[in-house]
């Protein structure tokens, strides 16, 4: 049995991404951009919701948690 010794930067470079590869990427980027989203903007309208809802901001906590059940 040979051993045989690849050359990582060599492989890297004759093989560039393919648009499909590029696709792929960047709908990997915003699916992970939009998940981190819905976590940020909560803290942003927690005040609203109180407000809307009529609830007590201490209730707010499950809503909070929940957000980040997805993570």
């Amino acid at each position: 049995m040979t051993k045989t010794t690849i050359d990582i930067q060599a492989f890297i470079n004759e093989h560039p991404f393919t648009r499909y590869q590029w696709m792929i990427l960047a709908l990997c980027f915003i699916t992970v951009a939009m998940d981190g989203f819905d976590t940020a903007i909560i803290g942003f309208i927690a005040s609203d919701l109180v407000q809307e809802w009529g609830v007590e901001k201490s209730a707010l906590g499950p809503v909070m948690s929940a957000a980040l059940v997805g993570l």
